[in-house]
């Protein structure tokens, strides 16, 4: 690839990076939206992503935990990447994202055990997942 069609290639990631900030800067302002959970925005514009002409999946009713609400059809082509979607715009228009949460202050104690943990974790591969995995552990318990 020469160095001009990379340049043409980023700089068209770099525009499409700004108009989707700004697209969910607007989303946020729309009073359907405001001051709701992860999951009511998700499920608000779960229809609007399952109609995006690129995906096209249709909704059906819920099963099991989903009873009553309308999913996306789990055995369409373009399920993964429609679900997918909507999680990630969800989590963008409500302002999960890691910029965007408050600083949590964490007591030394808490501290100097996560370090010791992080300690013991280096010695082996993957050793976030290792963490993370488990301190959920520990809290399941």
């Amino acid at each position: 690839m020469s160095i001009a069609k990379l340049t043409t290639s980023i700089h068209q990631a770099l525009d499409a990076a700004f108009v989707y900030s700004e697209a969910i800067d607007e989303a946020r302002k729309n009073d359907a939206l405001k001051g709701k959970s992860y999951e009511e925005v998700r499920e608000l514009i779960l229809p609007l992503v399952a109609s995006f002409p690129k995906y096209s999946v249709p909704l059906v009713d819920g099963q099991r935990k989903s009873a009553g609400k309308k999913v996306l059809d789990s055995t369409h082509a373009k399920y993964e990447a429609a679900n997918k979607a909507a999680q990630r715009l969800a989590k963008d228009i409500v302002g999960k994202s890691k910029g965007q949460q408050e600083e949590l202050e964490v007591p030394e104690h808490i501290q100097a055990l996560a370090d010791k943990l992080t300690a013991a974790c280096k010695k082996y591969e993957e050793a976030r997942r290792l963490a993370s995995t488990a301190i959920a552990s520990a809290f399941s318990k």
